[in-house]
């Protein structure tokens, strides 16, 4: 039934996307993030109290399973937002927890969106 249904979307949605041209600016904003309160924080925008959250796999080393939680978090951001507003560094708020069990390190990070402010 999956199949199916993969197949006809794909017959349905892929035509669209070859014909309809899809501007930078499309792709970088969604229009979705103008529901949230959005206010000035050091030469960026950002949601005041809208959080984000991102969670990586097991990994052996902590650093890879942090940047893994960083990757979950700028993914869903940008498709959420626009890639704009999925990046992590820009974020605000930011905090990061890792655990180890049975010798891998599996972590999570949680921060507020921001993108940079456009210059004039």
């Amino acid at each position: 039934m999956k199949l199916i249904f993969a197949i006809i979307l794909s017959i349905l949605v892929f035509p669209v996307f070859q014909i309809t041209p899809i501007s930078a600016v499309q792709a970088s904003e969604t229009g979705f993030a103008d529901m949230h309160s959005l206010r000035r924080e050091k030469g960026k925008i950002c949601m005041v109290s809208h959080f984000h959250s991102g969670s990586g796999k097991e990994f052996k080393s902590k650093r890879r399973a942090i940047k893994d939680a960083i990757v979950a978090w700028e993914d869903f951001t940008a498709w959420e937002y626009g890639s704009t507003w999925g990046r992590f560094k820009s974020a605000a708020s930011r905090t990061q927890r890792c655990d180890k069990s049975t010798g891998l390190w599996q972590c999570s990070v949680r921060a507020r969106p921001c993108k940079r402010r456009k210059r004039r």
